[in-house]
């Protein structure tokens, strides 16, 4: 017997809930603090406010809702609240992620693999330095199961391995923009812009260049560009498989020693 996955659905009967995270604080009048456990999630729906953020079938449904794919998330707008309290709660909750990790490489939904978890673990989500995956699911209604393979929950370590090493990448980079420009982000707005700009620039970074542009799964912000002239050649793709599958794939190999 394999290990259970749940089938999920874009819907309100299926929450994240954070187990652990931490964030920096912005508490004035005290300087900008380093990652701090203490954070506290009001739990995210499965059903996405963000159009950017829902990958799922349109096509296929579970338990009424459309079926959820390999990399959907939860965000934006995961409420966020601290203890204590302080300003960067509103960039938290703001670009808020719950992503779902694990997929399912056997149960494809309109050509990508279905998203999951190991029984109710793990989920990948914001955090500071780097994402993590320390995020459950709560599952209120789930009448759809799968099995979760061993290159399944490989395939999901590398995904949340290079999802926290483009974090990581992009620390370096708003780190040394910060050091060259000393002095610029001293008051109490600045630091909150300079923030909001870290966290934005680590979502367009991962979702937009990563996985839609150089491993060619595309984006809805892409799908904004205006389109070529009719007679102009389609571009060559940057790889010749979506980043999901192509992930999977490594892991079974890993697994079959192929």
């Amino acid at each position: 017997m394999g290990i259970p996955g749940p089938g999920l659905h874009r819907g309100f009967m299926q929450l994240g809930v954070s187990a652990f995270t931490m964030h920096k604080m912005l508490i004035p009048p005290a300087p900008l603090t380093p990652p701090t456990p203490g954070l506290i999630e009001i739990p995210g729906f499965m059903q996405t406010l963000s159009m950017y953020q829902a990958k799922a079938g349109t096509t296929v449904f579970f338990d009424g809702g459309e079926a959820v794919q390999e990399g959907h998330d939860m965000g934006f707008l995961i409420p966020h609240f601290a203890i204590p309290m302080n300003l960067l709660c509103g960039v938290n909750t703001l670009l808020s992620k719950h992503k779902i990790l694990v997929p399912i490489g056997k149960v494809k939904i309109e050509g990508k693999n279905m998203g999951s978890y190991i029984m109710f673990f793990p989920g990948q989500i914001c955090a500071d330095p780097v994402s993590i995956p320390t995020a459950v699911v709560m599952l209120l209604k789930c009448t759809v199961w799968s099995t979760v393979t061993w290159a399944d929950i490989i395939a999901a370590v590398i995904t949340s391995v290079v999802d926290a090493a483009f974090d990581k990448l992009w620390g370096e980079v708003s780190g040394g923009l910060g050091d060259a420009t000393h002095g610029l982000f001293d008051t109490l707005g600045q630091m909150f812009v300079r923030e909001l700009g870290d966290a934005v620039g680590k979502k367009f970074l991962k979702d937009v260049v990563w996985e839609g542009i150089v491993l060619g799964g595309g984006h809805p912000l892409l799908d904004m560009l205006p389109a070529p002239p009719p007679n102009s050649p389609p571009p060559p793709p940057m790889w010749k498989a979506e980043a999901e599958t192509a992930i999977h794939d490594f892991a079974r190999g890993l697994i079959e020693g192929t």
